[in-house]
C-alpha cells in the first residue's frame, strides 16, 4: 500500500526499504504515521523463539490482509481524535506479489501482526506463515471486533524483504478509478514497463 504518486519511481527502480530510501535521497510520498515508524528502529525482537536485534527499517513491509488498522487511520478521518485523513482513495494504490516468490529472497522475516507492536513475534521460515491468525487476516473489517487492539495487531500480519524488491517481482497495481490508471500511463517508465494495472474497488474503504 502506497501512495500513488510513489508508482512511477516504484516502477522503474523497485520497492526500497525506508533505510535505503533516506540513504539514496529517494524522493517518495510519505503517508505512514512517523510515531509508529520511530517503533520500528532497531531494537530487541523475538525471531524463531530468540532474541534478536533487529532494524525494521531494513525490510520493506508488506501487508497480507486487505483493510488494514493502517488504512483505515489514513483514509477515515476522525474528528474526535482530532485526526484528517492523510489520503483520498484515489491517491492511494496497492501493489501485488506472489508471497512465495518475495519469502524466498534472502533474509525475509513473516511478522505474525503489525511489526510495530512488541507483542508480534517473527519468524524466518516461510513456515511461519502458519504462526499467523488466518481467521483475523481474511476477516471483512467489521464492528465490533476491529476495536480490539490485538485483533488490530493480527490484521496487520507483514511480510518484511531485506532492502529492496525489484519491479520484476510485481504481479500488478490496484487503483480505484480508470482516471488513476490514466494518469500513471502518461509515465513512459510505466508505459513500458510489463507492470499490469486495475481498478478493484474493493481494496478500499
Amino acid at each position: 500500500m502506497t501512495h500513488i504518486n510513489n508508482i512511477f519511481s516504484i516502477a522503474a527502480a523497485g520497492l526500497h526499504c525506508f533505510n535505503s530510501v533516506c540513504k539514496n535521497e529517494i524522493a517518495y510520498k510519505n503517508v505512514a504515521d512517523m510515531g509508529i515508524q520511530n517503533r520500528r528502529q532497531k531494537s530487541i525482537r523475538t525471531v524463531d523463539g530468540a532474541p534478536q536485534s533487529i532494524d525494521l527499517h531494513d525490510y520493506v513491509p508488506l501487508f497480507i490482509a486487505r483493510h488494514t488498522t493502517m488504512q483505515y487511520v489514513i483514509t477515515k478521518p476522525a474528528p474526535t481524535k482530532n485526526r484528517s485523513a492523510r489520503v483520498t482513495n484515489r491517491e492511494l494504490a496497492f501493489i501485488l506479489f506472489d508471497p512465495m516468490i518475495v519469502m524466498n529472497s534472502p533474509g525475509s522475516l513473516i511478522a505474525d501482526g503489525n511489526a510495530a507492536s512488541i507483542h508480534s513475534q517473527f519468524y524466518r521460515d516461510p513456515e511461519g506463515l502458519s504462526n499467523i491468525n488466518w481467521e483475523v487476516v481474511r476477516s471483512p473489517n467489521e464492528y465490533p471486533q476491529c476495536y480490539d487492539r490485538d485483533w488490530q495487531r493480527q490484521k496487520s500480519a507483514e511480510i518484511l524483504i531485506l532492502d529492496c524488491i525489484l519491479p520484476s517481482k510485481i504481479l500488478g497495481i490496484i487503483v480505484f478509478s480508470q482516471d488513476e490508471i490514466n494518469n500513471l500511463q502518461r509515465s513512459p517508465n510505466i508505459r513500458n514497463s510489463s507492470i499490469a494495472i486495475w481498478v478493484d474497488e474493493s481494496y478500499y474503504m
